[in-house]
């Protein structure tokens, strides 16, 4: 990790392409799509676009099974010049290659801040504040009385739960609801 000019974070990850087992019989690839548009170097930054689960028969790798991600992106409201920093990836449904059949995910309709919004709560969660800092309001009486910092850093249950994971529907038409307490 890297932190360049401007306080930009530079990551170099390594990323696995592929698990051999099976003495080499048996091969799981994880293959990726380029061009995210959530992060600031959209060529070379990828997401994982399905897994393929292969088996060596009669002189050649054999497809057995396979998962395949689909995404789309929350988008805050909020103005930001660099339009990286006012997206999230968000998995919206894992499908299984061979039937077709998937899982689909639903998430809160509460929009999210862009990514470097100062509008948190004391836990780092979205409070819809227009904070300008993360320093709390507060006052010092030692040596002199002053104020300090103007963060309304107050836990908001109307925008804490921006972009949580509210429903999984399971190809066996169940589903599972999420009820988060604030």
């Amino acid at each position: 990790q890297i932190i360049g000019e401007g306080g930009t974070t530079i990551t170099h990850a390594k990323k696995i392409k592929e698990i051999t087992f099976n003495n080499g019989k048996s091969i799981i690839y994880f293959n990726k799509l380029n061009n995210r548009l959530d992060l600031l170097d959209i060529g070379n930054n990828g997401y994982l676009n399905n897994i393929e689960i292969k088996q060596y028969e009669n002189g050649v790798f054999t497809f057995k099974k396979g998962f395949s991600f689909e995404y789309s992106y929350f988008t805050s409201n909020d103005y930001n010049s660099q339009t990286y920093k006012m997206k999230r990836l968000k998995l919206e449904s894992l499908i299984d290659m061979i039937d077709g059949e998937g899982h689909q995910f639903y998430y809160s309709d509460v929009n999210l801040p862009f990514k470097n919004s100062k509008s948190k709560d004391y836990y780092g969660y979205y409070n819809g504040a227009s904070n300008y800092d993360l320093i709390p309001k507060h006052y010092i009486t030692s040596p002199y009385n002053t104020e300090v910092g103007s963060a309304n850093r107050n836990v908001n249950p109307l925008y804490n739960q921006a972009g949580m994971l509210t429903e999984i529907h399971y190809p066996t038409k169940g589903w599972t609801k999420f009820n988060y307490e604030t």
